[in-house]
């Protein structure tokens, strides 16, 4: 997101995907934010899992800010084997946590 390469768009996507679901669930406002907090951290736990972090640099192993990283991320087809697979494990993931 914006070459920042903090926490994975794929992740960020999933976080806004839980909380759009929570609070169409829930009316009482702790309650709601109580269990998207669980389902957040929940869905953290299982995507750290898979790529041992959220962080996209470190996924990724390169650093767009840079003309190399970017270079890297085209010559390597980083976009395609890396990028994609994170949104299709996070897809997979809020399947099962939203069942």
């Amino acid at each position: 997101m914006g070459r920042l390469q903090e926490t994975c768009g794929a992740v960020t996507g999933a976080f806004m995907v839980l909380g759009i679901y929570a609070s169409r669930k829930y009316s009482d406002k702790v309650e709601r934010k109580d269990h998207t907090y669980a389902l957040i951290q929940d869905f953290n736990k299982r995507f750290s899992a898979i790529h041992n972090t959220t962080n996209c640099r470190l996924i990724l192993g390169i650093d767009l800010k840079t003309p190399e990283g970017r270079q890297q991320m085209t010559g390597q087809n980083l976009s395609e084997t890396v990028c994609e697979k994170c949104v299709s494990d996070s897809v997979k993931i809020l399947e099962e946590l939203i069942k």
